[in-house]
């Protein structure tokens, strides 16, 4: 006999407002990684990619934390 599957209900505007950061987030990397490539910062070199990485995800975070506010 085959078991019953559970099915979790996803609301939609909740998987569309993830997909939106997560989009934000892959439009902006690539400005920051030429952002963070043309500084020439010396204690930087080696490590631009996570560099960007760290400035874009933050970057989006706090957007994300002043959107949730502003929607409160």
């Amino acid at each position: 006999m085959l078991a019953d599957a559970t099915v979790t209900h996803i609301d939609e505007p909740e998987i569309v407002d993830e997909r939106t950061w997560y989009d934000l987030y892959l439009w902006l990397l690539p400005l920051v990684e030429i952002w963070v490539r043309d500084s020439q910062v010396s204690s930087w070199y080696g490590q631009q990619k996570e560099i960007a990485e760290d400035i874009a995800h933050e970057a989006v975070m706090r957007a994300f934390k002043y959107h949730q506010r502003a929607q409160s």
